[in-house]
């Protein structure tokens, strides 16, 4: 959990300096991705979602990276994104912070409209946004905001 919170506060502090970012997505993505036993990425996923700010969290790194034209770590969130909100899956969503939901619909929705020649982050985004329907108040809030 140590690593996670402190992975997650280096993404948020440092937005335009991408290499810090970087470098947190990156072991981010081995724990969850690689090389891991299961009990572990199953950790990490967890601390990535509870408490729901730390989602959030990982969506404001990923507009902050798409504002400030850092494909390469927006790239590397949305892997992270997308590992913790599958797009195909059954199970129950994430949610966001109660409250929070337009906030963050307002964030995906941005990346996914600035990024339409990019057919790597624009897929990314749209599996995101799919995900993240089946929470019943993200569904609301991507509504409202214009989806």
């Amino acid at each position: 959990q140590g690593f996670v919170r402190t992975a997650l506060r280096a993404i948020y502090r440092h937005p335009k300096v991408p290499e810090i970012g970087s470098a947190a997505l990156e072991m981010l993505l081995f724990l969850i991705f690689e090389g891991v036993e299961e009990t572990c990425r199953k950790t990490v996923t967890r601390d990535l979602t509870y408490p729901p700010e730390r989602l959030l969290t990982l969506v404001m790194g990923a507009n902050s990276f798409s504002e400030n034209g850092h494909k390469e770590p927006l790239r590397s969130c949305l892997k992270v994104l997308g590992a913790v909100i599958p797009w195909w899956s059954t199970e129950t969503v994430p949610h966001m912070p109660i409250g929070r939901e337009v906030e963050a619909a307002r964030y995906l929705l941005g990346i996914f409209n600035k990024h339409l020649h990019d057919e790597h982050i624009f897929i990314s985004t749209l599996h995101l946004l799919v995900g993240t329907c089946r929470n019943h108040s993200m569904a609301i809030a991507l509504f409202e905001v214009g989806l």
